[in-house]
């Protein structure tokens, strides 16, 4: 199934981004990225992101939680800290009761349209 957007994972917070979910992503993405990979993560305020932070930051042994800061200072701080990824877990412009992803290869931009089909495919599995 395609799950990436424009830019991103989007969908309602209850309804799309349930706990079943955020595993399967975040299982997903040490898959593809390995669990050694030094993740960078940071959120928004939306009430919902704490809790889908924290679960990609189950599956990652090395992190540096940024906490709630803009996206564009993640976008810096994943090369700058060495990260492998980076995660920005915002739903941007959409209404409150979204929420998504943005996923940032170790240079701080999005991925590729081949790295985010290879995430894809550990999600459906």
């Amino acid at each position: 199934m395609k799950y990436f957007g424009t830019d991103g994972i989007r969908g309602n917070a209850d309804n799309f981004w349930t706990n079943e979910f955020v595993h399967k992503v975040g299982a997903a993405l040490s898959q593809v990225f390995g669990k050694e990979a030094k993740l960078v993560i940071g959120m928004d305020t939306r009430q919902s992101s704490a809790r889908i932070s924290d679960i990609f930051l189950s599956y990652f042994k090395n992190n540096v939680n940024l906490n709630i800061i803009p996206t564009e200072a993640v976008c810096y701080l994943v090369e700058k800290l060495g990260g492998d990824l980076g995660i920005v877990v915002t739903a941007s412009h959409n209404p409150y009761t979204y929420n998504g992803i943005k996923v940032l290869n170790k240079k701080g931009e999005k991925i590729s349209k081949e790295v985010e089909a290879e995430i894809e495919k550990y999600i459906d599995r």
